[in-house]
């Protein structure tokens, strides 16, 4: 019996132990030991990452270097990782740097180069610095107008697995060969044919598609904007030559 001190048949003293066990813990395990190799075993998944936009760990220099060269050279490994998804602000400021510079250097040359066709794009003073600060919103305006043309042809060719701002970030992060714009006379081709390899490579790895259905996505708003091009002039040269026989 509970608190009983003496036998109730011989009457010694009971012995009683000092301390009760606690048996919430009578069976429990010392330790797990298995437990380090069995997360060992555990696959690891691949985290998305842009040097670009991890400037607080390698700062501002680093990032766009890392990015760029990433972006350039390797794009199937830089856009399989690209994140989808973290904001506008960071993708559309590295196009504006890249695109901005590349810019400005090219219209340096053209103003470098008095006896050549680049000399038609100049202006004379006040309205050269003008020109220079409306780089960055060209620049803007040309990513916006890209993307959206692109997205839409996404759904057309039907490529398009991801939202507008995926489409977005692959324009943006294709804009490293805009860089080339600063090589006189054959850097525009250079730029032109790589930024869109970058750009259909970017839409299969972020989208998810597949190499003919980016190529298209790509190429439809090119051959639209030829085509009406085409067109005008057609129309103009049919109109003027309408007005001189009737004249």
């Amino acid at each position: 019996m509970e608190g009983q001190r003496y036998c109730s048949f011989c009457g010694h003293e009971l012995e009683t132990p000092t301390t009760i066990p606690d048996e919430s813990k009578l069976g429990e395990p010392k330790g797990n030991d298995t437990e380090p190799e069995l997360l060992k075993e555990l696959p690891l998944t691949q985290d998305r990452y842009c040097a670009w936009e991890d400037q607080e760990n390698l700062g501002f220099s680093e990032g766009i270097l890392r990015t760029l060269k990433e972006s350039l050279f390797n794009p199937h490994a830089f856009f399989s990782r690209l994140p989808d998804r973290g904001g506008f602000l960071l993708p559309v400021l590295y196009a504006l740097i890249v695109e901005t510079v590349g810019s400005l250097v090219s219209y340096a040359w053209a103003f470098s180069w008095d006896q050549s066709w680049l000399g038609m794009v100049k202006f004379p003073g006040f309205w050269a610095i003008v020109a220079g600060m409306l780089v960055p919103i060209l620049v803007l305006v040309r990513v916006v107008i890209s993307t959206m043309a692109l997205h839409v042809s996404l759904f057309l060719v039907g490529g398009a697995n991801k939202d507008f701002e995926a489409t977005f970030r692959v324009v943006c992060y294709s804009s490293g060969p805009e860089l080339f714009n600063a090589v006189p006379v054959v850097g525009w081709a250079v730029a032109l044919v790589w930024e869109i390899y970058l750009t259909v490579v970017g839409i299969q790895e972020v989208h998810g598609t597949t190499t003919a259905r980016a190529l298209a996505a790509v190429l439809l708003p090119v051959i639209l904007c030829c085509g009406l091009i085409f067109t005008a002039i057609l129309v103009a040269g049919i109109g003027w030559g309408l007005a001189g026989v009737s004249s």
